[in-house]
Order: structure tokens, then sequence, then C-alpha cells
């Protein structure tokens, strides 16, 4: 640990001198993907994709059969609406 204190008070030695640390080993490669891995990605958010959209289709659907059927009971609890009469208005 003295080592590193003194490192970031001073200079660091070289990593070729006695002292200057150790190498970090390669990191290996990351293997690309395979045409069945993209594949089964691509088929696993299709299907997200599709149960995600009937889900709220289905949802906006029963919200909207409900606000109709609220709005009928409204409706039919008002009553017959007014309509205008033909006849000329009465003259006072």
């Amino acid at each position: 640990m003295p080592e590193l204190l003194d490192w970031t008070l001073s200079e660091a030695p070289a990593a070729d001198e006695p002292g200057g640390g150790t190498p970090r080993p390669a990191r290996p490669r990351r293997r690309a993907w395979s045409r069945a891995q993209i594949l089964w990605f691509t088929a696993g958010a299709l299907a997200f994709a599709a149960v995600g959209f009937g889900f709220v289709r289905a949802t906006n659907t029963a919200r909207l059969r409900q606000q109709m059927m609220v709005a009928i009971a409204q409706d039919e609890q008002a009553g017959p609406l007014p309509l205008p009469s033909l006849r000329p208005a009465a003259e006072a």
C-alpha cells in the first residue's frame, strides 16, 4: 500500500522497471452472436410486442365499452330532450 501512495505523490515507475506494476491480462474477445441467437431474440421481441399491443387494445376496448355504458345510462336518466316547436311564436 505504501507504494501506491508514493505513486500518487510522485511519478509512477515505468512498467518495465521493477515494482512498476503488473501488466493487465488481455481481455478475451467477445464472441459474436450466432444467427440462431439473433433469430430467437428477434422472435422473442416480436412476441413480447404483440402481447403488449394486445393487452393495450383489450384495455382500451374495455374502457371504451364502460364509458359508453355510463353515457347511455346518464342519457336514459336524463329523460327526453325538449324538441323545438315548429309553430310560429305567439305575439304578446
